[in-house]
């Protein structure tokens, strides 16, 4: 009887679907795990690239402090040595060929 043949033929094409369903479903998910894992390494390599921004600047302002403590110190310095070589000058008078070795 034709039933039974349409029966069979409804069965090997119900199968065919499934497995080219099942076949575009393994293709999609691949695709979407793929998706999910690039954007995941994005989103790691973005979080590194700002952690890295971070330590350069807070690196360049380290450096920053500390040149401005020592043109600071330097400058207080030079204004020590001047103020005394001022006194000196007003107290008594100092050669410089007296100072000198022979």
């Amino acid at each position: 009887r034709p039933i039974d043949s349409n029966n069979k033929n409804a069965i090997v094409a119900k199968s065919r679907v499934l497995k080219r369903i099942s076949k575009n479903d393994s293709a999609l998910q691949k695709h979407m795990q793929w998706l999910k894992q690039l954007q995941e390494d994005r989103r790691k390599v973005d979080e590194k690239r700002e952690i890295e921004e971070q330590q350069r600047l807070k690196r360049r302002n380290e450096f920053m402090e500390r040149e401005a403590k020592k043109r600071l110190l330097k400058k207080a310095s030079k204004e020590e040595i001047q103020e005394t070589f001022c006194e000196v000058d007003d107290n008594e008078e100092i050669s410089l060929s007296s100072a000198q070795p022979h």
